[in-house]
C-alpha cells in the first residue's frame, strides 16, 4: 500500500450492469457503464481487483448460488470454517437489504494484493468504502474485507467521494511505507516495553513482551517489508498470548495527527455519520426500535440519543439493536441506561493494573428524555461483532434483570484501552483498565455475554418481537421526570 498507484477518478456510475468474466479467471474484471458514456469502470487487473469485481458481481446478482460460489472460490478457508455457509448467505441477505445495489464509483488505491474502492448503495445515503486484501500465496483468497460509510446531507456526492478517496489513500499509504533493519528492531522493542509496563494484567503484559522479544531475537520480523506487515505481525504475537482483542498495532503518518479509534475521529466526520445512530422507529405492536453502531461521549451524540428516546417514549417495549455496535466510549450509553434503570443504579467499577479503584459508573439522576416505566420490556440484540462498551451496555441491562439479550454470544472485549505512540510511525492500542460488573462482580473479558434467547443474529429481531408480544405491560402511569 503506497501513495504511488493511487488512481485518478474514473467518473461516476449510477446504474449497475456488471459483466464479469468466469469466476476466478485470470485477468477478469468488472465493467460498469458510466453515466456520461465516456468509458467504463474497471476494477484493476490484479489479484485483489479481480476478487473485488467478483464480490460486487455476486453481491448484486441476488442469486444465492452465485454468492456461494464466490464464498467457495474467494474467501479464506478459516473464514468459511467459522460458520455454516447458510449463515453466511443469511448475512448476505441482510447486507443486501441494507445496502441495496452497489455501484462502484472510484478505486481509491490499488496494489496487487490490496484494493480500496468507493461505492454507492441504492438503499443508503452517502457512500460506502470497501477495503479488500487477499493472501500473498495463490489462489489469493480474501484475507480482509471491511466496509465503512461516509454520509452527509450537507455535502455533494462529488465532495464525499473526494474526501473518502483522500482519507483512504493516506491510511493505506501509511501501511505501505518500507521498514527494515534497526527500525524494525526498535519498533518491536518499543511495543514490547509498552505492553510490559502498561497492560492491565502485569503478568500477561510481561508474557506478551517476552514473546515479541523472543521472535525478534530469532529474526522473526526480518521479512516484514512494509509498515503494515510489521504492525500485523506484532499485533498477532501479542494477541496470541493475551487473546485480548483490544490490542493492536497500526502504522500511521508521522506528518499528520491520526487515530486508530473510530470515536476519536474529527467531529465533522462523526456528524456526517450521525454519531453512528442508524435507525429509530416504532414497529408494529407499538414496539420502539433503536439501532446505534457505536457509543460516544460527545454532547452532540447524547443529544441525538435523547431525541431518539423521546421519539419512542410511549412504546410498550424497547429494542436496542447492537448487532453492529463495536463499542466506543460510555456517556451516551449511560444516558440511555439511565432512561430504563432507576436513579443511582451502580453499573460497573473500573480498576487499574495495580487493582486500585479508578471510577464507579452509575445511572444519572434526571435523563433528559425521562425514565421509562419499569413495566416496559427491554431487549438487546447482539452478534459476535458486538464488542467493548456495547457489551457493557448489554451486560448491565441483562444482569440487572431489566433487559433480555437476544442473538449471539458477544465478542468478549471488556478491558478499556488507551491509544499510545510507539514511535512517529506506529500507534498501539493497549488495555489499561479492568471493568467489573456491579451486579456479578465479574468481567465478560474473553467470554462475552451469553444471550437469554440464543438465535442466529439475523433472527434476533424477530425473536425479540415475538417474546415482547407475550409480555404484558402494566397500567400506564405518568413517566417519571
Amino acid at each position: 500500500m503506497t501513495r504511488l498507484h493511487v488512481l485518478a477518478a474514473v467518473g461516476l456510475a449510477v446504474g449497475l450492469s456488471v459483466s464479469l468474466a468466469a469466476r476466478g479467471a485470470p485477468g477478469s474484471s468488472a465493467s460498469l457503464p458510466l453515466r456520461d458514456g465516456q468509458g467504463v469502470f474497471q476494477f484493476p487487473d490484479t489479484a485483489a481487483g479481480r476478487a473485488a469485481g467478483a464480490y460486487v458481481g455476486a453481491f448484486n446478482s441476488r442469486n444465492d448460488e452465485r454468492m456461494k460460489g464466490f464464498l467457495r472460490d474467494y474467501r479464506a478457508l478459516s473464514f468459511l470454517a467459522e460458520r455454516p455457509v447458510e449463515e453466511r448467505i443469511d448475512q448476505y441477505h441482510r447486507l443486501r437489504d441494507t445496502f441495496g445495489t452497489l455501484t462502484p464509483l472510484r478505486v481509491a488505491l490499488s496494489l496487487d494484493l490490496q484494493v480500496t474502492f468507493v461505492a454507492k448503495g441504492s438503499n443508503v445515503k452517502g457512500l460506502l468504502v470497501f477495503r479488500l486484501q487477499v493472501d500473498e500465496a495463490g489462489p489469493h483468497r480474501i484475507a480482509l474485507l471491511t466496509t465503512s460509510s461516509v454520509g452527509s446531507t450537507e455535502l455533494t456526492e462529488d465532495e464525499l467521494l473526494r474526501r473518502a478517496t483522500e482519507y483512504e489513500a493516506v491510511r493505506v499509504a501509511d501501511r505501505a511505507q518500507p521498514v527494515a533493519g534497526s527500525f524494525i528492531e526498535d519498533t518491536a522493542r518499543a511495543v514490547a516495553s509498552i505492553l510490559d509496563q502498561k497492560y492491565v494484567n502485569p503478568a500477561v503484559g510481561k508474557a506478551m513482551a517476552e514473546a515479541i522479544l523472543l521472535r525478534l531475537a530469532a529474526g522473526g520480523y526480518a521479512d516484514a517489508r512494509r509498515a503494515g506487515e510489521l504492525a500485523d505481525a506484532l499485533t498477532a504475537d501479542a494477541a496470541a498470548v493475551s487473546a485480548d482483542r483490544h490490542i493492536w498495532v497500526e502504522a500511521t503518518n508521522p506528518l499528520q495527527p491520526q487515530t486508530t479509534y473510530a470515536e476519536n475521529r474529527p467531529v465533522e466526520e462523526l456528524r456526517r455519520e450521525n454519531y453512528h445512530f442508524r435507525k429509530v422507529e416504532v414497529l408494529p405492536a407499538n414496539i420502539g426500535y433503536l439501532k446505534f453502531d457505536m457509543i460516544h461521549d460527545d454532547e452532540e451524540a447524547q443529544a441525538i440519543a435523547t431525541r431518539a428516546l423521546a421519539s419512542v417514549k410511549d412504546c410498550d417495549a424497547l429494542v436496542f439493536d447492537l448487532r453492529d455496535n463495536i463499542g466506543g466510549e460510555f456517556e451516551s450509553g449511560r444516558l440511555i441506561l439511565s432512561s430504563v434503570l432507576p436513579e443511582g443504579t451502580i453499573l460497573s467499577r473500573m480498576y487499574d493494573r495495580a487493582g486500585r479503584l479508578v471510577s464507579t459508573h452509575a445511572t444519572i439522576a434526571q435523563p433528559p428524555s425521562g425514565r421509562f416505566e419499569a413495566a416496559v420490556p427491554v431487549y438487546i440484540l447482539t452478534s459476535r461483532r458486538t464488542g467493548s462498551a456495547a457489551e457493557g451496555f448489554a451486560y448491565a441491562l441483562q444482569q440487572s434483570g431489566r433487559g433480555r439479550v437476544v442473538g449471539e454470544t458477544t465478542a468478549g472485549m471488556a478491558h478499556p484501552s488507551e491509544e499510545m505512540t510507539v514511535n512517529p510511525r506506529f500507534l498501539i492500542s493497549v488495555p489499561v483498565y479492568r471493568v467489573e460488573s456491579a451486579f456479578t462482580k465479574k468481567s465478560f473479558e474473553g467470554v462475552g455475554i451469553t444471550p437469554d434467547i440464543r438465535v442466529p443474529e439475523q433472527e434476533a429481531l424477530s425473536a425479540a418481537l415475538k417474546d415482547a408480544k407475550t409480555r404484558k405491560r402494566g397500567p400506564r402511569t405518568t413517566p417519571q421526570a
